[in-house]
């Protein structure tokens, strides 16, 4: 009898059950091709023949449809230096003493700390030795400067920061009202980032930090499912549409068989998820950015749609042109979270040293976002203080985002054509 066998009672010598006959492997391939595949097709076709259709008015790329120049580069550099310095002001008035137990509160709130400030579990102590090392005035400085370093290496943000000044210098005082009220959201979830900083890097670090965080936080929303406290219905969804390639992750790494298909799927149908929700919501030009993001997903020009690295640690993914879909993305999902009533959390998870910071690893960005992400909203869930509303983004200036998100998805939809025939003969896409 087979070894899978033993245990079948009703099993035939010399005859292969059903279950002998496909490999898990081979059932989930077969799930993908009849399945997550053409679901993600239709979607995306349906949501793009809706899309044409709404903005069919609007023409192709014209002489106001190109990247910056360098006069237009300098003015936004200006505008961010400016942002910078009143942020580096803002660093040296804080109470770091206060800022520490607010970060503690954050730790405490995911459970990975008790109340006396002691780490729950041993792992979490690769999180920080000592708080008081990783959280000064020093630090602080050095993670804002590198998150204004990693905007400034974006040129689609560049792009959007742009216009979002443009449209605001037709309106007196909203450009300096936007200044303030970027300072006052960064002072309000300073210690938040911080403590989400320090986590992701950890987990980046060890798998098993990441492993037990999912343990502790499932077991937790498990214990309090029938509190009034909730997520709400989409986000949700969210985190169980994030938890779930975490989990399934998880357990191929442990397995030692690490599913090269993944991300080519799941992917495309998260953004897609988030894109539905802009077309609903009148913001077609950005929903256009998501689609243009979802028509590239992982393994579209390769074998492989993802890999993990040689330290067989994180997965690294293969869309095309990394870097510069990164960035797009970055700016997709950003535009996308200024809607958020959470806005600052979730601006947050997009911009922390530990997601921000893929120019040298642009294959790793979607595993620290989503890293990131799974945290945020386990921690929204989680809070013991819910944050006072922030103030509704101007429209006009989402919609500058909106269009310059689209113009940027046609600036990277023409970078990728120019290369996809070298790819479609073999080489693949490493930069």
């Amino acid at each position: 009898m087979m070894q899978s066998d033993l245990h079948n009672p009703r099993a035939i010598p010399g005859q292969r059950t059903h279950e002998g006959c496909w490999s898990s492997t081979t059932r989930k391939k077969i799930t993908g091709y009849l399945i997550s595949r053409p679901l993600v097709y239709i979607c995306n076709k349906t949501l793009s023949i809706y899309l044409k259709i709404a903005l069919c008015r609007q023409g192709g790329i014209d002489s106001s449809e190109k990247s910056l120049s360098s006069e237009e580069t300098e003015k936004v550099n200006m505008f961010l230096s400016e942002l910078h310095a009143r942020a580096s002001e803002l660093i040296q008035k804080l109470d770091i003493n206060d800022v520490r137990q607010e970060v503690k509160q954050s730790f405490i709130d995911l459970d990975l700390m008790d109340l006396r400030g002691e780490w729950t579990q041993e792992i979490f102590e690769i999180i920080s030795n000592n708080l008081s090392n990783d959280i000064s005035q020093e630090t602080i400085e050095r993670e804002v400067s590198e998150v204004f370093k990693n905007i400034k290496s974006n040129d689609y943000l560049m792009h959007a920061i742009h216009n979002i000044i443009n449209v605001s210098e037709t309106t007196e005082g909203m450009l300096e009202k936007g200044k303030n009220e970027i300072i006052h959201e960064m002072e309000s979830v300073l210690p938040f980032a911080l403590a989400l900083n320090l986590l992701t890097k950890a987990q980046i670090q060890n798998t098993e930090v990441l492993e037990v965080c999912v343990h502790l936080w499932k077991k937790k929303r498990n214990e309090i499912r029938r509190a009034t406290r909730g997520l709400g219905f989409k986000k949700a969804i969210k985190l169980i549409s994030v938890e779930q390639p975490i989990v399934k992750m998880l357990k191929s790494r442990a397995k030692r068989d690490y599913p090269h298909s993944q991300g080519r799927c799941i992917l495309p149908f998260n953004i897609i998820e988030a894109t539905t929700v802009e077309t609903a919501n009148g913001r077609h030009e950005n929903a256009c950015a998501g689609l243009t993001l979802a028509q590239h997903y992982p393994g579209k020009y390769t074998q492989r749609a993802s890999e993990l690295d040689e330290q067989g640690q994180q997965p690294l993914f293969n869309y095309p042109m990394p870097k510069q879909w990164s960035d797009l993305y970055t700016t997709w999902n950003m535009n996308f979270c200024v809607n958020s009533k959470e806005r600052p959390e979730m601006l947050s998870k997009l911009l922390i040293p530990a997601v921000s910071g893929y120019q040298d690893k642009p294959r790793a960005y979607i595993s620290c976002r989503s890293y990131a992400l799974y945290t945020t909203l386990n921690y929204l869930f989680f809070r013991a203080e819910k944050s006072n509303p922030v103030p509704r983004l101007a429209t006009v200036a989402k919609q500058a985002w909106g269009h310059s998100n689209r113009v940027c998805s046609r600036l990277y939809q023409r970078e990728v054509t120019s290369e996809a025939t070298v790819w479609e003969n073999g080489m693949a896409p490493t930069a």
